[in-house]
């Protein structure tokens, strides 16, 4: 399945669209039974095509784990493959091959935050370490590093991306920017034009190993216990000292 941001189309037995948006950087919702996942879809220039890519998760809303891998990674297999990656007087290499080849080209040097921040920091926290999500359902995502973990009502999750700090802020989807206080950062908390309900924050900063976001999310069928964005923020200074400068 190729999640395309423009015209997003699941096959009706597989799931059902609640809401498709689109943009640069743009999100659908989709319901399995009565289980929920967010899909982030972004775009990629590649010569003079684009590339869609499954990229920075939104939220996982008790979603089977193998429904999401299977789809996440044929989705990015299958559109580095139409994308005609690799050199043409070799054999061509397979989908899964160039996916891994531009993991590994894109994310070189990111913040790892599953590999980083220790479970027993992340229990501190007030989060559980046994649900740490690395990827969307386990599977790498071109151009992000993101791990998650779930609290009472909500989700955190830590983000690094290779775009750039100016790309964050000129993204059109993201919207509501206001600075925020968090010592020693040049940091800005922001909601997503698709998050209709105001249930995602994002406070987001540049570092030495990428842009990083602390990213709260509302569990589905719950209601925020405090804004998001204040939220966000409280997790940003919470794990500050064990993010790169």
């Amino acid at each position: 399945m190729i999640v395309d941001c423009q015209a997003t189309q699941v096959p009706a037995s597989t799931a059902d669209p609640v809401d498709t948006y689109a943009g640069s950087l743009a999100f659908a919702e989709f319901t399995a039974g009565n289980r929920m996942v967010t899909w982030c879809v972004q775009t990629c220039s590649l010569g003079s095509k684009q590339l869609f890519d499954l990229g920075g998760l939104v939220t996982l809303r008790s979603t089977p784990k193998a429904f999401v891998s299977a789809v996440a990674m044929l989705a990015a297999a299958s559109v580095l493959a139409a994308c005609g990656l690799g050199n043409s007087t070799q054999r061509p290499k397979t989908g899964e091959e160039q996916y891994h080849e531009a993991i590994a080209e894109q994310n070189a040097g990111l913040f790892r935050a599953c590999d980083r921040i220790s479970d027993q920091v992340i229990a501190d926290a007030g989060l559980d370490p046994r649900t740490k999500a690395d990827g969307i359902a386990g599977v790498k995502q071109i151009g992000w590093e993101l791990c998650g973990w779930t609290g009472d009502w909500f989700y955190i999750t830590v983000l690094s991306t290779s775009h750039s700090w100016e790309d964050v802020k000129t993204n059109p989807s993201n919207i509501d920017f206001h600075v925020v206080d968090l010592p020693g950062r040049d940091a800005v908390a922001f909601r997503h034009e698709s998050d209709k309900k105001n249930e995602i924050c994002d406070v987001a900063f540049p570092s030495s190993e990428g842009v990083l976001t602390v990213r709260s999310s509302t569990k589905a069928a719950m209601k925020p216990e405090m804004p998001p964005c204040e939220h966000a923020l409280e997790y940003a200074k919470i794990l500050d000292s064990h993010l790169p400068r």
